[in-house]
């Protein structure tokens, strides 16, 4: 176990290092890369390291750490739209189920702006609606 202070006092942190510092398991650690818009890891001779600062923010704002889950989707049913890894949050689903039903029009479909390929919130109600329905059902 490496003490905070020290990790706190670093500038750049290895992915054990970041893990702990964010004092999440590896495999939530993992998750939180995929859903989130996690910040980058940057490559230094051939291994990858995190900026504390951008971990710090990040932190910040997804409220890592805290009871966050439950506020995060209750901020997200206030959007309208939402992006790829809201729609993953908002959803449940990972990041390749979610691309492997995209592209057998399994799921709701995209509204592109700009860069960005959005999702309606209220396409994605009535689509977990559905999903809901059948499981009873069946």
């Amino acid at each position: 176990m490496i003490d905070k202070e020290v990790l706190s006092k670093k500038t750049i942190l290895s992915y054990d290092e970041a893990i702990e510092y964010l004092s999440i398991a590896r495999g939530t650690f993992y998750v939180y890369r995929q859903l989130y818009d996690f910040p980058d890891a940057v490559t230094i001779r051939g291994q990858q390291y995190f900026m504390l600062e951008e971990l710090e923010r990040w932190r910040a704002v997804y409220r890592i750490g805290e009871e966050h889950d439950i506020t995060c989707i209750d901020e997200l049913k206030n959007k309208e739209m939402l992006k790829r890894n809201e729609a993953m949050l908002y959803t449940g689903l990972s990041g390749r189920t979610l691309a492997r039903m995209i592209r057998k029009k399994d799921f709701p479909e995209q509204t592109y702006t700009f860069q960005y390929g959005l999702f309606r919130r209220s396409d994605l109600d009535i689509w977990l609606n559905k999903r809901k329905e059948k499981i009873e059902e069946g």
